[in-house]
């Protein structure tokens, strides 16, 4: 993919762009504590569509924003992204923290919007994990900045982060996430990361959900305590004719960990997209 920058809101942006020549255009957005390179194998498996995928700002060698990293601020600031490097109607693709960006951007943005998919959207702010990722970031949010980076981005911190979330048994490549983990936690902004966490406590998630108008796919996996199936159900069921996919044996990672079965959902959605809610096994 061409490496290239634009100025979103104020600050630089990077993005990677792959032109096939393909009358489509496919947006993707990475997860929190990723870049660009967590989606390259699914952006590659994806070969009908041009595909863009940005740093998030605040993230690998894009610069945070000016004002406060939410859930709303990240989703205009692709609203931007979009009319500088004028894509006109794209599919738009989110993993995690990408996903909540693009649920509120196509809420707020979806006019333009040929199609929705949320990877593993994290919306639930009730559950265990949730209640101690908030408690865990809140900590963060109280601590002089050195400390803030070490609580976050040390390598305790982010293998004992990412225990919650690899589900994969291959240990390459749970080796390979770990490394890039630990090396993007270490170039993100630690303000951007408290933000963007502890915006989700004060998103209004089925609000946005029951807003859109384009066709959507919602993919989870079975194992994914972050993103668990019921809640992603539920916000399927907000979404007018949305499709609700349950990968087995996925986890959070699931983009990451198992880009080709991802991709082959993704492709299958894209090739026309359903409004149809159905899982894996089509129950």
């Amino acid at each position: 993919m061409r490496r290239a920058s634009t100025t979103v809101r104020g600050g630089r942006l990077a993005y990677w762009r792959l032109d096939r020549g393909a009358d489509a255009t496919v947006l993707m957005l990475h997860g929190m504590g990723g870049d660009h390179r967590g989606l390259a194998e699914l952006a590659a498996a994806v070969p009908e569509a041009n595909v863009v995928v940005p740093d998030l700002p605040g993230y690998g060698e894009s610069e945070p924003l000016p004002g406060a990293h939410t859930l709303t601020a990240y989703a205009d600031a692709i609203a931007d992204l979009r009319a500088n490097l004028d894509l006109g109607p794209v599919h738009l693709v989110g993993h995690s923290l990408g996903a909540s960006i693009s649920l509120v951007h196509a809420a707020r943005h979806g006019a333009g919007l040929r199609s929705l998919t949320l990877l593993n959207p994290v919306t639930v702010a009730t559950n265990f994990t949730a209640v101690l990722g908030k408690l865990y970031f809140r900590a963060a949010a109280r601590l002089p900045v050195a400390l803030t980076r070490f609580w976050l981005a040390s390598k305790p911190a982010v293998y004992v982060s990412d225990a919650f979330v690899i589900a994969t048994r291959d240990r390459a490549r749970r080796r390979w996430i770990l490394e890039s983990d630990y090396r993007n936690y270490r170039l993100a902004s630690v303000r951007g990361m408290i933000e963007s966490f502890l915006s989700y406590y004060d998103t209004p998630f089925d609000q946005h959900a029951a807003a859109i108008g384009a066709p959507a796919l919602l993919l989870t996996g079975d194992r994914d305590g972050i993103a668990p199936p019921k809640s992603v159900s539920e916000l399927a069921g907000h979404i007018p004719g949305a499709r609700y996919v349950e990968l087995p044996g996925a986890g959070h990672l699931a983009p990451v960990e198992l880009p080709a079965e991802v991709a082959a959902v993704v492709r299958d959605f894209l090739a026309g997209p359903t409004r149809t809610m159905v899982t894996a096994e089509g129950e």
